[in-house]
């Protein structure tokens, strides 16, 4: 597949339909299980069925995004150079991208689900991969896009507990366990993990532009503030993690000596 280097669209062609197609297809998704849990108000997930929905639908992207991404990293993905073109880091990025613009839209329509922190990261994130396909960071993409995904499972679930009534005094131990899983998954791929692709990717961006081998500057400048903004948020809600896991174990050991 032959992208050019002057004439090439900022987001290519070849993507925007697995970006659209999962932006609609989360979005119909969504719709079902918010029409099914109206009509099922009993349940825990009829209590608010547009935030369950949203909730579940997270979940179904976030764990396709997590294990592709860990498959194609330990793969294929070893071996990707700048520029080098990928079929199946384009569909984790361009998925990627279609789920951001998909939270985007859900959260901004309740406020319930309103955080300027996260709408920003969504719209920034979304961008981020779209522009990251054009390919110049296929690799990078690979774990941002999809191995990141992994402690958003345990968080997708935490988060959920917390806004349905009830639900985290029925079942704790889900709830704890959750918590627990995501500090510890959080701290060895968001805040290690993230950092090394961070080191990596910036050095890439760098060198390209240094060597004038960059096909458009704002976008790799763009891109370059960006992993460096990710990487700052990823060490502050690491030091949040941190103080979490240690009031975890602080409570723990208490617990025991009582």
């Amino acid at each position: 597949m032959d992208f050019g280097m002057d004439d090439k669209p900022i987001i290519h062609p070849s993507v925007v339909h697995i970006i659209w197609k999962t932006f609609f297809g989360s979005l119909i998704l969504h719709l079902i299980l918010q029409v099914f849990f109206t009509f099922h108000k009993k349940t825990f997930f009829g209590q608010n069925p547009y935030v369950s929905a949203y909730y579940l639908v997270m979940l179904v992207d976030v764990i396709f995004l997590s294990f592709e991404g860990i498959r194609v990293w330990f793969g294929e993905a070893q071996n990707l150079q700048p520029y080098d073109w990928n079929e199946s880091a384009m569909v984790i990025g361009a998925f990627h991208a279609g789920m951001e613009f998909y939270n985007f839209l859900v959260m901004i329509l309740d406020p319930k689900l309103h955080d300027v922190t996260m709408l920003s990261h969504h719209v920034v994130a979304g961008i981020s991969a779209c522009l990251a396909l054009r390919p110049f960071m296929l690799k990078s993409t690979v774990f941002y896009a999809g191995v990141a995904e992994l402690s958003t499972i345990p968080l997708t679930i935490a988060d959920f507990f917390k806004v349905v009534p009830g639900l985290k005094e029925k079942y704790p131990a889900v709830l704890q366990y959750s918590r627990l899983s995501f500090g510890i998954i959080f701290l060895v791929v968001r805040v290690f993990g993230w950092g090394y692709c961070s080191w990596e990717s910036e050095f890439q961006l760098f060198y390209l532009f240094w060597n004038g081998n960059a096909p458009n500057v704002p976008v790799i400048i763009f891109l370059f503030v960006a992993v460096a903004l990710g990487q700052i948020l990823q060490t502050y809600w690491g030091i949040l993690v941190i103080k979490g896991l240690l009031r975890f174990a602080t409570k723990k050991h208490t617990d025991k000596v009582e």
